[in-house]
């Protein structure tokens, strides 16, 4: 979502966006259609969020079902 809502930003048609992304044309589509109304900040941050969980739990901390919790948790706050 967030390489889409860029993508977009950018002038990227969906075609363009599904031969960028090596995905199918209809699944670009549906994303653009999902990024539509969600600013990139947020985004940004939710994929910080995660890198971190990912990182902690590569490294022995903390549980993967705590860490999506935490995720979710942090996400909606």
């Amino acid at each position: 979502m967030n390489q889409v809502k860029i993508m977009k930003r950018k002038g990227y048609s969906d075609p363009e966006m599904a031969r960028t992304l090596k995905v199918h044309p209809y699944r670009a589509k549906l994303a653009a259609q999902s990024v539509r109304h969600i600013e990139l900040a947020p985004l940004q941050t939710a994929m910080a969020l995660l890198a971190k969980a990912d990182f902690e739990l590569k490294t022995g901390r903390g549980l993967p079902v705590q860490k999506v919790e935490w995720f979710i948790f942090h996400w909606n706050a």
